[in-house]
């Protein structure tokens, strides 16, 4: 993945470079942007357009998850310290709209990859890997065990 690692530097270099000009660049921001594209790019094999839009949907996300904001402090500190509170109330650790969109950003990625058999060498090659390991020992041992019940 360090081809993909680099790509996000260079990504990043080039959005310093165009901004010399401005007078600063937060490095919160520019940091927090650079991460959000290698984990886009490394996790799901995406262009996250981080330094091309300020409201690109992955930032946007992952603003969501970890900005300081009151229900996310209750929700996270709830999970190591009241454990009674966050079963009552069924709390989740991440903001629901932001793992809903992970968990359908990941579905949909390794149902494209399927369909087209692109990789990437990236997680989603790895999860994809695993499934096709784990399904076709399951059928190995699913044969195996119907060979010996005969």
């Amino acid at each position: 993945m360090f081809l993909l690692v680099s790509e996000a530097a260079k990504e990043m270099n080039s959005y310093v470079a165009n901004n010399q000009n401005s007078n600063y660049i937060e490095a919160k921001e520019l940091c927090a942007k650079y991460a959000t594209e290698v984990i886009a790019t490394c996790a799901f094999g995406l262009n996250s357009n981080c330094f091309e839009n300020e409201d690109a949907e992955f930032r946007v996300i992952g603003r969501k998850l970890f900005s300081f904001n009151l229900m996310n402090c209750i929700r996270q500190v709830s999970y190591f310290f009241a454990h009674g509170v966050v079963k009552l109330f069924k709390l989740p650790f991440f903001d629901p709209s932001a793992t809903k969109f992970m968990r359908e950003m990941i579905h949909s990625t390794l149902e494209h990859r399927e369909k087209t058999g692109f990789k990437r060498n990236d997680v989603i090659d790895v999860i994809m890997q695993i499934r096709n390991k784990s399904s076709s020992q399951d059928a190995y041992k699913f044969g195996e065990s119907l060979y010996f019940s005969l």
